[in-house]
């Protein structure tokens, strides 16, 4: 992850298709039509593709092909990272707020948890089926997957919104809403939504809690 500098949020310039809302440590960008292409793969000739892509995979392979091939190829799981068992348990938390509007509780997790909820959509408004869930869908013939922290569709003629929850040790980690257009993950994710809702334009919310340690 680039480093970026200074922690507050960057607002977009007149014209731009961003726009930013909310304060830090929320980033909210709104991605104008035609962004990403709408595509899928029906009509293309070959054989069926079984295989899905990730942004995970993606990102891997382009900060280094040789640790792509050993987890993905080799099946070499990474060691325990106690960040990223971190940021699992604050999603864990996050989830049962949203899906059952269970009160985050106990541990570090579940207060960073609820310094984040309050940046989201209350658990009334939310469609359980659209919290962490994975999503797959083909472009030009090729298949890509991706699991989504919580999806809303456009009610009332608002605009569809995708929503990810992440943590760091620092908002000079975050992207901006510059940034947040040249993200692999960004770009697959706002994909899926276009594709998912035919709307012309979708918004991006990216919640980063900030954890101590």
């Amino acid at each position: 992850e680039p480093p970026r500098s200074g922690a507050a949020r960057r607002g977009a310039s007149p014209g731009s298709p961003l726009e930013p809302t909310g304060g830090d440590p929320v980033r909210v960008a709104a991605v104008g039509e035609g962004s990403w292409a709408r595509a899928d793969d029906e009509g293309v000739e070959g054989p069926k593709v079984t295989y899905f892509f990730s942004d995970s995979q993606i990102s891997t392979f382009e900060s280094c092909s040789r640790k792509w091939a050993w987890r993905y190829i080799d099946k070499i799981e990474a060691p325990p990272n106690r960040f990223a068992e971190f940021g699992l348990k604050t999603h864990k938390h996050l989830e049962g707020w949203l899906k059952e509007k269970k009160l985050p509780v106990g541990g570090a997790e579940a207060a960073l948890a609820q310094l984040m909820l309050v940046n989201l959509p209350p658990p009334q408004a939310v469609n359980p089926e659209y919290v962490e869930f994975r999503f797959d869908m083909g472009i030009g013939g090729i298949r890509f997957q991706g699991f989504i922290d919580l999806f809303m569709p456009a009610l009332g003629g608002q605009i569809p919104c995708v929503y990810d929850h992440k943590t760091t040790s620092d908002l000079q980690w975050a992207l901006s809403p510059e940034t947040m257009l040249d993200d692999i993950q960004v770009a697959l994710y706002s994909a899926w939504a276009l594709l998912k809702t035919n709307a012309s334009k979708i918004r991006l919310q990216w919640t980063y809690g900030v954890r101590s340690g």
